[in-house]
């Protein structure tokens, strides 16, 4: 039996408790209600590493009214929604999905990443990534240590713990790799310029800096790599410890981690 907990209720506790353990709430956040009322009243929440379509109708399925959401919902960092006349047909038939379940959004991401000791969105694609040891600090650009496997090994096991086909490799796959590093979504944070890993794990670069810096480092014969997989599989995992964060701070209330389903679909010639 769900509490009679609100939208603002629920999103008001986490605040609290993020602040509780001494980290400011920013005032400039991507963290806000995205649509729905917040005075509603909750019978369950989903966490998501995104407010997809089928998440947004997976959490429905589940008996959820609030999706927390760690990326936008309207494809862009701070949701502006299209002025009335821009409104085209993908965005008009998400609004309709949204109402006819009664979906209420608010997206967790700014504290999510910087309102813990560790970063829990990184332990958690860690903890998928079992084969390969703990950083020490909380930070993505640590690097950690593996025996010198090669670079074509290593992105198979990386496919086969994230349960994906979709991991682009650049770089030889004979090299030998030592250290692996953990990239943002730009070229500096990939590439470590002190102290550069032999590879670089990454969700969601761009191709036109980051794939050709790493394309160059090969053709130079400079041991240096990329493997590169989808922005979902490098934070969906995070949806997983957050509900179970929330189950604990709000016990009231039914948790469910809801996830997308691949972004892609490998195309096999014929």
């Amino acid at each position: 039996m769900s509490g009679q907990l609100t939208a603002q209720q629920i999103t008001d506790r986490i605040r609290a408790d993020v602040e509780s353990r001494g980290f400011s709430w920013a005032d400039a956040t991507v963290d806000t209600f995205k649509v729905g009322d917040p005075g509603t009243v909750v019978t369950g929440i989903a966490s998501s590493w995104m407010a997809t379509s089928d998440v947004i109708a997976a959490a429905a399925a589940a008996g959820c009214n609030l999706l927390i959401s760690h990326e936008p919902t309207f494809w862009n960092h701070l949701d502006n929604l299209p002025a009335p006349e821009a409104h085209d047909e993908v965005y008009a038939e998400k609004m309709r999905l949204i109402e006819e379940t009664g979906m209420v959004i608010w997206r967790f991401h700014d504290h999510n990443h910087f309102g813990f000791t560790r970063d829990p969105v990184f332990d958690a694609l860690l903890d998928r990534l079992g084969f390969l040891p703990d950083t020490e600090g909380n930070s993505l650009y640590a690097t950690t240590m593996v025996p010198g496997i090669p670079l074509s090994e290593l992105a198979v096991r990386v496919e086969e713990a994230l349960g994906t086909q979709n991991v682009r490799v650049i770089g030889d796959p004979a090299m030998p790799v030592h250290t692996v590093g953990y990239g943002g979504h730009t070229l500096d944070s990939c590439i470590l310029w002190r102290d550069p890993a032999d590879v670089t794990i990454v969700g969601e670069v761009r191709e036109w800096d980051t794939f050709e810096y790493y394309r160059d480092a090969a053709t130079l014969g400079v041991p240096r790599a990329l493997i590169v997989i989808a922005h979902r599989q490098l934070e969906t995992w995070g949806a997983d410890a957050l509900a179970g964060w929330l189950t604990e701070l709000i016990p009231e209330v039914p948790v469910h981690a809801i996830d997308a389903v691949e972004p892609f679909r490998v195309v096999a010639a014929a």
